[in-house]
């Protein structure tokens, strides 16, 4: 009887054997599946942010820097927008369905239609043809990345890294072209005034972005890592002069306290602010007094002011009709007599529309973008935001502050890119937060 069941046993491990490795081949065949698929995910994760990345750079038009030829520079903000359209036209063809809800979907839209309709005004009212206008307003269609942004679904994290580090980047770019001043790497504004260089670089919605990232991060994980992306950015307001961008920071940040739930202790954060607002006076002394000595010459003289008479011109004699009011005027083109008058204004006059904020883009492209633009500002202040997303309405609210005074973001390359990717990220944590 015991030989009989060794020769079972026997028998049966024999029969159990070729089981084991086929359960051990298919173990390995989905192994090698599930590394294969995660390898396969990760390559398209990796694709979506170069895609995001490559969009971004173009649209900064790699920071203008002065070897980089006129023309070359041009057909990179061109590369730009055709990486836009044309992965829109693969995802429209192959992948049609949007899995969230795009929240200013029709709000973009408006924008869109607003700077088609102003092409009318650049030829009726100033004698522009319509080819140079398509040409020179090419930077608005990047307001399709956007769309592009709900199709890819990039990885909320990884586009709040970027924009912290585009702001470092920002910081590093400007405080070589402070160092090396009068010689030039970039062919953007530079000049000696108010007792500091004033550089202006193409990003700074990305700058003061990372700055409300650093502020909300530090009040949730209390590491001075994320002070020190806030620090950099207080710097470059400092260095660059801007009185109206240094007083909108400071007082967001303490609304922010004030209101965060995250930052418990707010006494010992207005204290904190306090020792900053301190040091920076002492460190930076001689352009704080030299801002104090401007703000009270422009006081004396509030109606000389360049920004009061550039506003009242965009608003009265610029305008060629009644049309142009509604529609505004479109993009001016270098091509043409249009563009060619417009350099005489800035250059012989002073008289720049990016610097009366909203006025200038009203100028440009009427009443109804002008509607549509305060319509996102509207929506983004009713919403309530997550907690990992709020930054996004200080940024909003900064922009508000210096709609008039300041760039207007909606009205540029690298800040409508840059608002998009603010507006994707509100629109994919709404929908993570409601499922």
């Amino acid at each position: 009887m015991f030989w009989g069941l060794l020769i079972l046993l026997k028998t049966e491990k024999c029969n159990l054997e070729p089981l084991n490795l086929k359960i051990k081949s298919l173990s390995l065949v989905f192994l090698k599946k599930t590394l294969l698929q995660r390898r396969i995910q990760s390559l398209i994760g990796m694709l979506k942010k170069n895609i995001v990345i490559f969009v971004i750079l173009c649209s900064l038009e790699f920071y203008n820097l002065t070897f980089i030829p006129e023309s070359i520079t041009k057909l990179i903000g061109i590369a730009g927008i055709g990486v836009i359209v044309v992965f829109l036209i693969i995802h429209f063809i192959y992948d049609q369905k949007i899995q969230f809800k795009l929240n200013f979907k029709i709000e973009v839209w408006i924008l869109l239609l607003a700077v088609f309709l102003s092409m009318f005004i650049a030829y009726y009212g100033h004698g522009q043809a319509f080819k140079y206008t398509l040409v020179a307003q090419r930077f608005m269609y990047v307001y399709l990345f956007y769309f592009l942004l709900a199709y890819l679904k990039p990885d909320k994290d990884d586009l709040m890294k970027i924009i912290v580090y585009l702001a470092i980047a920002y910081f590093i770019i400007y405080l070589i072209q402070y160092s090396i001043y009068p010689s030039r790497i970039f062919k953007g504004r530079v000049s000696l005034d108010r007792g500091t260089i004033r550089i202006f670089l193409p990003g700074y919605t990305y700058l003061l972005t990372a700055y409300f990232i650093g502020l909300y991060q530090f009040y949730n994980f209390k590491k001075l890592r994320y002070v020190a992306v806030s620090g950099i950015v207080v710097i470059i307001l400092i260095l660059q002069g801007t009185r109206q961008s240094i007083a909108a920071i400071g007082l967001l940040t303490i609304i922010s306290i004030l209101f965060s739930k995250q930052a418990k202790s707010k006494f010992a954060y207005i204290f904190m602010i306090l020792l900053g607002v301190v040091a920076v006076f002492f460190l930076f002394q001689d352009i704080v007094m030299n801002l104090i000595e401007v703000s009270m010459e422009q006081k004396e003289k509030s109606t000389d002011d360049i920004r009061v008479l550039s506003a009242t011109f965009f608003l009265t004699e610029f305008m060629p009709n009644k049309f142009a009011y509604i529609l505004g005027n479109g993009m001016d083109s270098t091509n043409a007599e249009y563009g060619i008058l417009m350099q005489y204004y800035r250059s012989a006059l002073g008289f720049y529309q990016s610097d009366v904020g909203i006025i200038g883009t009203y100028s440009r492209f009427g009443l109804l973008f002008i509607l549509a633009e305060l319509a996102i500002y509207f929506k983004i202040f009713k919403k309530k935001l997550p907690n990992d997303i709020i930054f996004i309405k200080y940024v909003f609210i900064y922009n508000f502050l210096t709609i008039v005074t300041g760039s207007d973001s909606f009205n540029g390359m690298d800040g409508i890119v840059a608002i998009s990717i603010l507006l994707y990220l509100v629109d994919i944590s709404l929908f993570e937060l409601e499922t």
